[in-house]
């Protein structure tokens, strides 16, 4: 009896160890749904001024084949080569020339980064606040409310004794929920 009784109280210290690597090994498998789409179809969507708008009509901001958006600054669409450039001593303004276009239910709170030399000639200025949300000082943050378009203005100066050259960079939005 002694022994049978042995034998069960084994047993169930080894179906309650089973018991518990079932629970440290468990899997669940839920439905997702992920799409993946350009950057002005997308939930936190860049989406570039109308080609037909004036400020853009030489395709200065675009969406790329890739679905990425591009910016062109001195381009020409009336031109072969088609990137003529900026002088030096110049400055020029493209009002409205991007938006960052919130689609979620979020309130977002917004930084806009460039890397790169074209970091030392821009200024991004926010519409809605009145204010450069980034120039060669460095970036500041700034709102974006729910389901809203925040309209971007972009200046480039370009100094006096600049030498003929190509300034490229990356302009990098990020943002966080609030």
């Amino acid at each position: 009896m002694r022994k049978g009784l042995i034998i069960v109280v084994a047993l169930l210290a080894m179906a309650s160890v089973m018991a518990a690597m079932a629970y440290n090994s468990a899997t669940v498998t839920s439905a997702q749904t992920l799409k993946v789409t350009s950057t002005d179809k997308a939930l936190l969507s860049l989406v570039p001024k109308p080609v037909n708008k004036i400020g853009n009509k030489d395709v200065t901001a675009y969406v790329h084949n890739d679905g990425t958006l591009h910016f062109n600054f001195g381009a020409s669409g009336l031109r072969k080569e088609g990137f003529p450039g900026l002088q030096p001593g110049s400055t020029y303004t493209w009002d409205d020339l991007f938006a960052i276009h919130n689609r979620s239910a979020e309130n977002l709170r917004v930084t806009i980064n460039v890397t790169g030399r074209l970091g030392e000639y821009i200024t991004i200025y926010s519409d809605n606040e009145h204010r450069a949300v980034y120039d060669a000082s460095g970036p500041r943050t700034f709102n974006v409310s729910s389901d809203s378009q925040h309209p971007l203005t972009c200046v480039v100066t370009i100094p006096v004794g600049s030498h003929q050259d190509i300034f490229d960079g990356e302009i990098i939005v990020s943002v966080e929920a609030r």
